[in-house]
C-alpha cells in the first residue's frame, strides 16, 4: 500500500489509521451517550451517563425490562439500569418546560452553577428552537444579530444560548447521540478519562502474506464526580 505514491499523502497506511481512529471515536462517542452500566467482568465495560444521572424525567408510566418499574421522577433510573434494557414512558415531545424542570433539579441538587450543555441530537436541536421561539417569540433571538452594515434582512430560526432562572444552557448538538433524549451537563462535575497509554492506541497484529494486519483501541471510561449535578430528558418524540 505505501509503495504507490499516492496524490496529498505521506503514507497510505498512516492514513487508514487516522480514518478507524476516528471511527473508534464515534463509536465511544454513542456509547457514552447511550444505556449502559459498569462491568467488570468478561469484556469490561464502562457506565454511561445515563447509569449516572439521578434527575431524570422519563415520560409516564416508564418501565424496566426484566426489571422493576421507573420512577416517573427518574430517581430509581440508574438501578433500573442494571436489570435489564430500560423501558421508558410515553413519547412527548420536547418542550421548554421539560428543559426548565430538568434545569431546576440540577440547580437544586448543587450543579449548573457556572451554567451548562444542553447536548442534543439534530432532531431535537431542531425541536427546542422551534419551541424555544414558539414560547417566547421572536424576541428571544434579537441580542444575537448585530447589524453592521446595510444588507438584506436575515431570519433566524436557531437557539445557541437558553438562559434560564437557574443559569445559563449553551446548546451542543451531538450526531452520535440516541435522537429521542436531551442531557443538561455540567461540565465541573464529568470528565472522559483513559488508561494511561490507553488512548487511540494502534497495535500491528503481524503479518500474513503481504499484508500487514493491525487495529486501534481505547480503554476508556466516564468519572461522573457529582451525578446529581445533572440532568437528562428521555423519551422524545423524534418526527
Amino acid at each position: 500500500m505505501d509503495a504507490v505514491d499516492h496524490a496529498g499523502m505521506e503514507r497510505q497506511t498512516a492514513r487508514q489509521a487516522l480514518l478507524k481512529g476516528l471511527e473508534l471515536r464515534r463509536d465511544i462517542e454513542f456509547t457514552l451517550t447511550s444505556d449502559q452500566t459498569k462491568s467488570t467482568s468478561g469484556n469490561r465495560k464502562c457506565g454511561t451517563l445515563s447509569s449516572f444521572i439521578a434527575n431524570a424525567s422519563l415520560g409516564a408510566s416508564p418501565t424496566a425490562v426484566g426489571g422493576s418499574g421507573f420512577a416517573a421522577d427518574g430517581s430509581n433510573f440508574a438501578a433500573g439500569l442494571s436489570s435489564g434494557s430500560p423501558g421508558y414512558g410515553t413519547a412527548r415531545a420536547l418542550s421548554v418546560a421539560l428543559v426548565e424542570d430538568a434545569m431546576q433539579s440540577a440547580y437544586t441538587e448543587g450543579g449548573m452553577s457556572s451554567g451548562g450543555l444542553l447536548v442534543m441530537h439534530p432532531v431535537q436541536k431542531k425541536k427546542f428552537s422551534d419551541a424555544t421561539i414558539a414560547n417566547y417569540g421572536t424576541g428571544t433571538i434579537t441580542n444575537q444579530v448585530n447589524q453592521t452594515e446595510a444588507t438584506a434582512p436575515t431570519a433566524v430560526g436557531s437557539i445557541s444560548v437558553y438562559l434560564t432562572d437557574f443559569g445559563q444552557l449553551q446548546t451542543v448538538i451531538d450526531r452520535q447521540m440516541p435522537n429521542e433524549r436531551v442531557y443538561l451537563l455540567d461540565p465541573e462535575y464529568a470528565e472522559y478519562t483513559t488508561l494511561n497509554g490507553r488512548d487511540l492506541v494502534k497495535e500491528e497484529v503481524g503479518r500474513s502474506g503481504d499484508a500487514t494486519t493491525g487495529y486501534c483501541l481505547s480503554e476508556f471510561s466516564l468519572a461522573v464526580t457529582a451525578p446529581k449535578a445533572h440532568a437528562a430528558v428521555y423519551a422524545l418524540t423524534t418526527s
